[in-house]
C-alpha cells in the first residue's frame, strides 16, 4: 500500500488494496513507524515542493477509505522518526518549507494553501470520528 501510494496509484487501486488487506494493511507502518496517512501527507509536501504539477491522493475519498478500514487510530498514530501524527507532520512541514529563500512568493502561497486545505481535511475527519485524548479537537 505504501509503495502504491508513493508511485501515484489511483484511488481505485488503493481502494482495491485496502479492501483485500483490510484493517491490518491500513494500520501497517513502515520501518520508521509511519502509517499510510503519514506517507500521504509527505506526498502532499513532496509533490508541491517539487512543483511537478501532479496532485496527490490525499483527498476526502482516500481519507474515507482509510478511516473506514483503519478507524481513528490512523489519524492519531505517531511516527517513530518524528514523534508526530499525520496532522502534526503536515503542519510542521509547512512551516519549514515556506521559509526557503529560493522559493518565490507565489509558490509559497500555493504550498501554504494546499497544506491548509489538507490540514483542515484531517481536522474535520478527527472531529467526525470523535478522536479522543491529546489529539482531540474541541
Amino acid at each position: 500500500l505504501h509503495i502504491a501510494l508513493k508511485h501515484n496509484a489511483s484511488t481505485d487501486i488503493i481502494s482495491l488494496l485496502v479492501t483485500v488487506g483490510g484493517e491490518e494493511l491500513v494500520r501497517k507502518t513502515d520501518c520508521w513507524g509511519e502509517n499510510i496517512l503519514h506517507i500521504a501527507c509527505q506526498q502532499v509536501i513532496l509533490k508541491n515542493y517539487q512543483n511537478d504539477g501532479q496532485d496527490t491522493l490525499l483527498n476526502e475519498t482516500f481519507l474515507n477509505i482509510l478511516t473506514r478500514h483503519g478507524g481513528a487510530e490512523i489519524l492519531t498514530q505517531t511516527s517513530n522518526r518524528s514523534g508526530k501524527t499525520p496532522l502534526q507532520m503536515i503542519i510542521t512541514q509547512d512551516i519549514e518549507l515556506v521559509h526557503h529563500w529560493w522559493m518565490n512568493q507565489e509558490r509559497k502561497e500555493r504550498l501554504k494553501k494546499k497544506i491548509i486545505d489538507h490540514a483542515s481535511m484531517l481536522i474535520n475527519k478527527g472531529i467526525e470520528l470523535h478522536v479522543e485524548g491529546e489529539c482531540s479537537i474541541g
